[in-house]
């Protein structure tokens, strides 16, 4: 696309963030429980079934929100979705943090895959939605956060949970999930006063239309 035909990036940065911070919180909540194990396994009382269940979660319910979220973004909107998402994601890290036996963690780590798996889909269509001028650009940007995410999560684990406990170095990336949701929070306010706007621009024109015609007659 022609570089002058492309629109500025004002009034579109809260959506730029919100795409950005989501694509890094989208991978640490499951790559930083494997280098915990050795801690929370023998806690919570994980066998070996258990570990198993855990490794095939991820991919299972990946794919199970996969198919279950263009169907909800048809229904609901990308924005709602990810907001969705972002709950799911940000309840379940919390939630797992603080449980002590084996079942209710893998239920709560469900909730939180199903939140990032919806965060996967829908993260295509809010960049075609806000920068299909500059997708190629939005899209790079976001891919090398997720695997700067990937990376960092499980490098951080142990050393965090040294510092504190596990219970912190799992619950710590729920506030990069949380985070997300403060530029569209802002984006979403602008568009309310932009759309307010146009209305009362649309509502003076029609007056002004109306006076001008009573005018002539």
């Amino acid at each position: 696309m022609n570089y002058f035909l492309r629109k500025p990036w004002r009034g579109r940065i809260g959506a730029l963030l919100g795409i950005l911070i989501m694509a890094l919180s989208l991978r640490p909540a499951v790559s930083v429980v494997p280098p915990l194990l050795g801690t929370v396994g023998p806690e919570l009382g994980f066998d070996a079934a258990t570990t198993g269940a855990l490794a095939m979660l991820p991919p299972l319910v990946f794919a199970a929100a996969g198919l279950a979220t263009p169907a909800l973004i048809r229904w609901l909107g990308p924005e709602r979705v990810l907001t969705v998402a972002v709950l799911f994601a940000v309840a379940g890290q919390l939630g797992r943090a603080a449980v002590d036996s084996v079942w209710p963690f893998l239920g709560l780590s469900a909730l939180v895959m199903a939140g990032y798996g919806m965060g996967n889909v829908v993260l295509p269509p809010l960049v075609k939605k806000y920068f299909p001028d500059r997708m190629g650009v939005v899209t790079a940007g976001y891919v090398t956060l997720l695997a700067v995410g990937t990376a960092a999560s499980p490098q951080l684990a142990v050393p965090v949970a040294e510092l504190t406990d596990w219970r912190v170095s799992i619950a710590v990336w729920a506030s990069v999930s949380a985070l997300v949701l403060v530029p569209w929070a802002v984006q979403f306010l602008r568009h309310r006063q932009e759309q307010r706007r146009v209305n009362d621009d649309g509502g003076a024109a029609s007056a002004q239309a109306v006076a001008a015609g009573a005018g002539a007659s």
